[in-house]
């Protein structure tokens, strides 16, 4: 799934919670193509991997009640840690986990890890279609996310989701935190 990474590389690049994550030496672009391809992982064995048809916009979901401990995830974990946030980071990580997790639906719900559209075909509708069909594929279950760009409050407000809060006690930047509540 090299292209969900590369349309996702290119607009998570300055993202500040990608960034937070990231152990910021120099080895960037390496550590960003992991944790996306970590990303793409988690979503083909807990959830989905979206890319349409153009392979210009994707998406990665998470269905938290569907994951589980295998082998490969503690592998692709150990990976992450050593290669991505360093051993320093997983605590800065394990708490900005702990705050968002009060914030999550008490009912089921799926996790938007990702959505990204490549840049010279953004403001076309692509995030939008993209949005609606995770929205249609997963009626009677909340749809959670988080972002740090504010930039993207009106698309997802327009889209039905609702602020959960607004934090940046862990992370020094704003946080929001969005739920759609599909019924």
């Amino acid at each position: 799934m090299k292209i969900v990474n590369d349309i996702l590389f290119e607009a998570f690049y300055e993202n500040k919670s990608v960034n937070f994550i990231l152990k910021q030496d120099a080895k960037k672009d390496q550590q960003l193509t992991i944790l996306l391809d970590y990303a793409i992982y988690m979503g083909e064995i807990f959830g989905k991997v979206y890319l349409n048809k153009s392979n210009n916009a994707c998406a990665i979901i998470v269905d938290p009640k569907k994951k589980k401990i295998t082998p490969k995830a503690i592998l692709w974990n150990i990976k992450l840690i050593f290669k991505v946030i360093g051993v320093r980071g997983v605590l800065k990580a394990l708490q900005r986990e702990k705050v968002l997790k009060k914030y999550q639906p008490k009912r089921p719900f799926v996790y938007l890890w990702f959505i990204g559209v490549k840049s010279k075909e953004q403001g076309k509708g692509l995030g939008s279609l993209m949005l609606e069909e995770i929205i249609n594929d997963y009626q009677g279950k909340a749809i959670h996310l988080e972002t740090s760009t504010a930039a993207n409050i009106p698309f997802y407000e327009r889209h039905g989701f609702k602020k959960m809060a607004e934090l940046n006690e862990v992370t020094g930047y704003p946080l929001f935190v969005y739920t759609y509540n599909n019924n």
